[in-house]
């Protein structure tokens, strides 16, 4: 009896353990779920949307982009264009202060537009393309000091003025991802990408716990002006507890309880990225082979998520799009493998790197499979995490990987920089003088209407050269308790949920 008694008292413990995090919830706080594998949602191996939120929401938006596409700062006062010298101005607003207490300055904003490019090793902002003049003359793992880059002045303790390298456009859209927010210097680990203990920023919430072990990190609200936000915020990367708003790909939640909102953009897409340095993906009628392989709405069709078939490298509602859709051929897919593979044709397996997918299922992996095979390319997937030089040990002949990017570039051209002949992703594209000439000359619009000509002629490029092969795309969705919530406010920002945007229902708030 007292053994039973003993058991008893132990799943009681384990339930109360379990639930402890509830229990201590006020009404003004609330859950919110991201599924992410990566020990932390901020590090460069976390889902993109992960990684997005909680640095946009701890760090803040130098700019953020409303539903018009227009801009607008919680932290620069000025962000205008010079049009006497031809540069930026960049104002800070006053008396802005960091969470670690230390205020702001015009080096911050110096280093902030800097860092990635100044960072030990490669990460995702040192592939995209910033515009600055003397920026190409740093390296990484340079040591930051103000003034090293000629284009980039410091005019007072608030103010810099920032010169482009050549007709920008669209500069502002660019800074507006969190990859160029505002960070202390010396919150960082030499290598400019490690926090010395987690994300330290000026946005309107700032960490205050992080259970690594559970996938727990705590958010407090630090602006008390905003009185119907949620005053806590338990960012989830394990989805332990059932959340009070997620993004659209967690079915183990009762969706009756919740409203589905769709929100401004798409959170990603998914693409085959090829291996150049591969006999095979070097290979035009290989990659034509791949493509002519597939029916891209019947792929879509088997994601456990709603997505839409894409055809092109820049998703829909940009610029620069050409609107096309490929037809499959099986026949010509067929003949054109025969001629690249050779011998393996319909023989050999080939092991394919892919990046965790899992909130997308299965199902529409199978049916890639099934369609090249059906064409007679033979693959196998297998997931890994890395970022950069995947094609190495298992994966040194793969010809071809399958991955997720980030759609939410307010800033089109930035959806080439990948494959660009100094792209940091020095394995998946090809050293080819005639893109980057295109590039170039896109890079060099002195109008929006004329970047939309030049990026045409870049999409119809890769879709020529088929430098890349988009499957499909994943609108933005969340659910939010309907019972707690009041409404999301708005989310234009794609990947990014704004947290002090939500609006909790009246009842909730303390």
């Amino acid at each position: 009896m007292i053994h039973k008694k003993n058991i008893l008292l132990t799943i009681f413990m384990v339930i109360l353990s379990t639930n402890s995090e509830a229990k201590t919830m006020k009404n003004s706080d609330i859950i919110l779920s991201i599924s992410s594998l990566a020990k932390t949602p901020w590090e460069e191996q976390a889902g993109a949307d992960a990684r997005a939120s909680i640095t946009a929401n701890v760090l803040g938006q130098l700019i953020e982009i409303d539903e018009n596409q227009g801009f607008i700062s919680k932290y620069l006062d000025m962000f205008n264009w010079d049009f006497k010298n031809q540069q930026y101005i960049l104002k800070l607003k006053p008396n802005l202060k960091f969470h670690n207490g230390r205020v702001v300055n015009s080096q911050d904003l110096e280093f902030c537009l800097l860092r990635p490019y100044l960072a030990k090793n490669a990460n995702e902002s040192s592939t995209l393309f910033m515009n600055i003049f003397g920026l190409d003359k740093i390296k990484r793992g340079d040591t930051y000091k103000s003034g090293m880059v000629e284009g980039i002045k410091i005019i007072n303790n608030t103010t810099i003025t920032v010169k482009p390298k050549a007709p920008n456009p669209t500069f502002l859209y660019t800074i507006s991802r969190p990859n160029y927010s505002l960070v202390p210097f010396e919150e960082f680990l030499p290598d400019l990408l490690t926090w010395k203990k987690w994300p330290v920023g000026v946005g309107n919430y700032k960490i205050k716990d992080a259970d690594i072990e559970n996938g727990i990190f705590t958010l407090e609200l630090v602006n008390n002006e905003l009185k119907n936000a949620p005053k806590i915020v338990y960012f989830e990367t394990k989805n332990k507890n059932n959340p009070d708003i997620f993004f659209e790909g967690f079915p183990s939640f009762k969706k009756e309880n919740y409203i589905e909102e769709k929100i401004s953009g798409y959170s990603s897409k998914r693409v085959i990225s090829f291996n150049f340095n591969s006999k095979l993906g070097s290979d035009l009628n290989f990659r034509k082979a791949v493509e002519l392989a597939l029916d891209r709405e019947v792929i879509a069709r088997k994601t456990t998520l709603d997505s839409e078939a894409l055809y092109e490298v820049i998703p829909p509602n940009n610029i620069g799009r050409i609107n096309i859709k490929s037809e499959k051929n099986l026949e010509k897919a067929k003949l054109l493998f025969k001629q690249s593979l050779g011998d393996d044709y319909n023989k050999k397996v080939f092991l394919i790197p892919n990046t965790i997918d899992e909130i997308i299922g299965i199902e529409y992996k199978n049916e890639v499979k099934k369609q090249l095979a059906d064409a007679g390319l033979k693959v196998e997937f297998k997931t890994y995490s890395k970022t950069f030089n995947v094609f190495e040990n298992e994966f040194s002949h793969a010809p071809f990987r399958l991955k997720s990017q980030i759609t939410d570039f307010y800033e089109p051209i930035l959806f080439f920089t990948f494959f660009k002949s100094t792209s940091r992703l020095i394995q998946e594209r090809p050293i080819d003088k005639k893109f980057d000439d295109l590039f170039t000359d896109a890079q060099l619009s002195p109008s929006i209407d004329i970047l939309n000509i030049k990026l045409k002629e870049l999409s119809s490029y890769v879709d020529s050269e088929k430098l890349q092969i988009t499957l499909f795309a994943l609108p933005a969705k969340v659910f939010y308790n309907k019972n707690k919530i009041q409404s999301v406010g708005s989310q234009a920002g794609g990947s990014i949920l704004r947290l002090s945007n939500i609006k909790l229902k009246e009842n909730y708030i303390n």
